[in-house]
């Protein structure tokens, strides 16, 4: 679209504009609670993986002096690729929705 409010050559109604803005919001609340709950889940495996001692991380992290620092890394990393793969998942899933995309 262009700065003008044209689409195509065309301008752009109220309504449509009225329409498309709706539209953006609904995406990006819908993408935002996806980020939300990929984060939620990665932060929740970050901590399985230290509580559970997967493969001796746990121990390794606790018997660190600087375990807040390594627990803090591991914790971001997961949070932000669950957050990732939860964005992604979400815009698919909400590109098949009827009426999503019109």
């Amino acid at each position: 679209m262009a700065e003008d409010g044209r689409a195509h050559g065309r301008r752009l109604s109220e309504r449509e504009k009225a329409r498309l803005r709706r539209q953006h919001r609904d995406w990006l609340g819908f993408i935002a609670l996806c980020a939300a709950g990929g984060i939620a889940a990665g932060l929740l495996a970050a901590w399985a993986v230290l509580r559970f001692d997967v493969n001796g991380l746990g121990s390794i992290v606790a018997r660190s002096g600087e375990w807040r620092g390594y627990t803090g890394l591991l914790a971001a990393s997961f949070a932000s690729t669950g957050g990732m793969i939860a964005m992604g998942v979400g815009i698919m899933l909400r590109a098949t929705w009827p009426g999503g995309t019109d």
